[in-house]
């Protein structure tokens, strides 16, 4: 098979005709630039593929003739292979969902077969993150109770995820040590990119599976003689589950249903690129427990639960390339939880427990970046969010009661700095923490090195401090006989993570 070859116009814009419909692998090269390979691209038939590619500046001379290096260097140092949606696809038991794609990976492992719940390197999944588009958002799952003790709800996963795989685009999981640009976890973070919707021609896609019934389209608008066009892209999807519910099917007992929209808008213009998205989405989980004790298994099945979660979230991003070549990009993005749980004993009806959620953050992140020279590069910049969230919740059994609110800002100023000298890399970092509920405050130093051995072989370590903030479960809820809560002035959760790898 002959390889195809395709170049680029003056805005970076190229077109592959008359591809037949297979697996590929896509390589762009540009003098300058390290190459950049996307291992697996599948195309089908009656659909286009939209991709966008962002080759990182290269050090190398040209008489070494680098640029024929199959992978370029990732973000981090030390970063786990970016989850791509054609692995999302194509591998078995995901159910289309990164996070579950994310259990291949070393030191993962997942907490229940139930839901997306992951556990890195030992940690708790309430450790984990969430990112669209590089900033943090409320749970994006649905029924965020699933495969937890008596279904109680969790802040870190669920049955599966609330965007559909037919927005996701080249997602990136970081299993431990993210730099600092990135985000702030203790565990892991999953940061999720929306795709691009196709500027050429208006597409629809109808998707049948055991997770859901999918509806998406994609197209541009606007004036045709444009460059560079907007496009949107929209998905709607149903449970299948829920639906075959709805007609009189058993499933041991258990009701589930969800469904959610989600919509994104790309907006080129000549002052830089915007992006709007939104999305939304509604799940209910009613489970009826065993009458008889012969035929429970676990402890939930003596209990009738009834639980109900709403999440929503909005955003808007613009980068721009400023007249001395530094790239500014900006994010803001707003999210929502709302959940209710409930229980009683199968036996008698009696009162077992509830539980009410409500989070609401209002995410952003600002980021100036640029070279002082090929090998000189640096990043620096503010991320935050205020957050504005309430537990109540009552166990009568465990005889435990409370209810707490906490209301304030998050911040983090970052700086990063990365060094390439022949085979080596360097990278050095500083973030900042302060939440101004409890005046909490930490500065954790980063440090990232990597050696090419060879074009597809590599050593990398990490060393770090990494800050996260407590639930607020814990911070509001606990209080003393006056009233007075006893973890307000708890420390942040903080962990030293040292990383040592060899890539392949």
């Amino acid at each position: 098979d002959q390889p195809l070859v395709a170049e680029t116009d003056t805005l970076g814009r190229f077109r592959f005709e008359d591809v037949r419909p297979g697996r590929y692998a896509l390589t762009a090269r540009l003098l300058g630039y390290r190459p950049l390979t996307v291992p697996e691209l599948l195309v089908g038939s009656g659909k286009e593929v939209v991709l966008d590619l962002l080759l990182e500046p290269g050090t190398d001379t040209l008489a070494e003739v680098v640029v024929r290096a199959p992978l370029a260097a990732p973000m981090s140092t030390c970063i786990l292979p970016v989850v791509t949606i054609e692995q999302t696809f194509r591998f078995p038991a995901t159910f289309y969902d990164p996070a579950r794609l994310a259990i291949q990976f070393p030191a993962m492992i997942t907490w229940n077969d139930q839901g997306n719940l992951l556990v890195a390197r030992g940690n708790s999944p309430n450790q984990n993150a969430w990112l669209l588009e590089g900033v943090p958002i409320v749970n994006p799952n649905h029924t965020p109770n699933a495969g937890t003790f008596t279904d109680q709800v969790t802040l870190s996963g669920g049955g599966v995820n609330m965007l559909s795989a037919q927005m996701l685009g080249t997602s990136t999981f970081y299993v431990g040590a993210p730099p600092a640009a990135v985000g702030d976890a203790t565990g892991a973070l999953l940061d999720m990119r929306l795709r691009r919707g196709n500027d050429r021609q208006t597409e629809g896609t109808f998707q049948l599976s055991l997770i859901g019934i999918d509806l998406a389209g994609e197209g541009p608008f606007g004036k045709k003689e444009r460059a560079a066009r907007p496009s949107w892209l929209a998905n709607y999807r149903y449970s299948t589950v829920g639906l075959l519910t709805a007609l009189g099917m058993d499933f041991g007992g258990e009701a589930i249903s969800f469904q959610d929209l989600a919509a994104a808008i790309d907006l080129p213009t000549d002052k830089g690129h915007w992006k709007v998205f939104a999305l939304a989405g509604t799940s209910s989980n009613v489970f009826h427990g065993q009458p008889a004790d012969s035929l429970r298994e676990e402890a939930k099945d003596r209990l009738d639960i009834d639980f109900g979660s709403q999440v929503a979230a909005f955003g808007v991003s613009h980068h721009t390339t400023l007249p001395d070549g530094q790239v500014w990009k900006t994010t803001v993005v707003q999210s929502l939880l709302r959940s209710n749980w409930q229980a009683a004993f199968v036996d008698d009806g009696a009162f077992f427990g509830s539980e009410k959620l409500a989070q609401t953050w209002t995410a952003f992140r600002t980021a100036l970046s640029g070279a002082r020279s090929d090998a000189l590069r640096w990043s620096a910049g503010l991320a935050g969010r205020y957050l504005d969230e309430s537990d109540d919740f009552h166990f009568a059994e465990r005889q435990q009661q409370g209810a707490g609110r906490m209301a304030g800002l998050w911040l983090n100023p970052w700086l990063q700095l990365d060094r390439t000298s022949g085979r080596w890399h360097l990278r050095l970092g500083l973030r900042g923490h302060y939440f101004s509920w409890n005046g909490s405050r930490s500065l954790d130093p980063r440090l990232e090195t990597r050696y090419r051995l060879s074009a597809n072989d590599a050593l990398y370590s990490s060393w770090g401090f990494y800050s996260q903030l407590h639930a607020v479960r814990v911070y509001a809820t606990a209080t003393d006989h006056d009233g007075q809560l006893l973890n307000r002035d708890l420390p942040l959760l903080r962990s030293q993570q040292a990383t040592l790898g060899w890539e392949h």
